[in-house]
């Protein structure tokens, strides 16, 4: 495999001397689903597709976690960017929280979303492993009903209409999305507790499983501040895009155009 293998949207929208703001999406999304952000924000966007997903292909035998945040260091160190603030979601912020600790000088501000530092014991990644392994062999054989089910699942029941949604993940190939679910696996995800850099870490009230992760997160670091949506639960910047472009652009300290 050709060792730049991720694939990057890039959005200038403004000065040559405005941040950086680096975007991961989360399982079964796109850099595509940052894409209401490009005319939003006064700075340039780089939104990420990670492996298995939009136009970047499935990864083999390798540490997923581990290959993806050092090839998006390589990708930025090649960009000539020596710090940029750092966002995602889900699967987007495990990775991003992976990046914060291995390569702790490229970033300076981090905003996570809905997402898990690490598993706390070996039971509950044994547990992990075999409820990804059920889902991950769906995705080749129970294609596309898998995302209906998908969908139907408790942390996404505040979505009013997940059709939009379903439409758009119906563009993965689900071959690489049953690699990606293994490869990507909290089971074998290393711990992320102990983070040093300033983190807002959002989380929507009808989502009480990562409220609990941001506030033992925040307890246990004081760099991070946790914050609660209201009226929304898993995925915060779908739906309540208004609210969470406040309080990113309120933490970066980057304007709205």
């Amino acid at each position: 495999m050709d060792s730049d293998f991720l694939h990057i949207n890039q959005w200038v929208t403004g000065a040559d001397t405005d941040p950086v703001a680096v975007f991961l999406h989360g399982f079964m999304g796109s850099s595509k689903d940052w894409a209401f952000l490009s005319d939003q924000l006064s700075c340039t966007v780089l939104a990420i597709d990670l492996p298995g997903h939009g136009q970047s292909e499935a990864l083999e035998d390798v540490h997923w976690i581990a290959a993806t945040a050092d090839q998006i260091a390589h990708q930025l160190q090649v960009r000539g960017i020596k710090k940029c603030h750092l966002i995602g979601y889900s699967l987007g912020g495990r990775i991003a929280m992976q990046l914060a600790i291995r390569y702790p000088n490229l970033f300076d501000r981090i905003v996570l979303e809905s997402c898990h530092p690490g598993l706390d014991n070996q039971a509950e990644r044994v547990r992990r492993k075999k409820r990804d392994k059920r889902w991950s062999k769906r995705f080749r054989t129970d294609w596309p009903q898998v995302l209906e089910d998908w969908y139907e699942q408790d942390v996404f029941a505040s979505v009013a209409d997940p059709s939009h949604l379903i439409q758009e993940r119906l563009k993965n190939d689900p071959i690489a999305l049953e690699k990606a679910m293994m490869g990507f696996s909290l089971s074998g995800q290393d711990s992320c507790w102990n983070q040093t850099h300033s983190i807002l870490y959002l989380c929507g009230e009808f989502d009480p499983k990562y409220g609990d992760v941001g506030r033992r997160l925040s307890n246990k670091n004081a760099s991070v501040r946790h914050q609660t949506v209201s009226h929304c639960g898993h995925n915060v910047h779908l739906e309540s895009a208004e609210t969470y472009l406040e309080l990113l652009t309120s933490f970066l300290e980057i304007d709205l155009k």
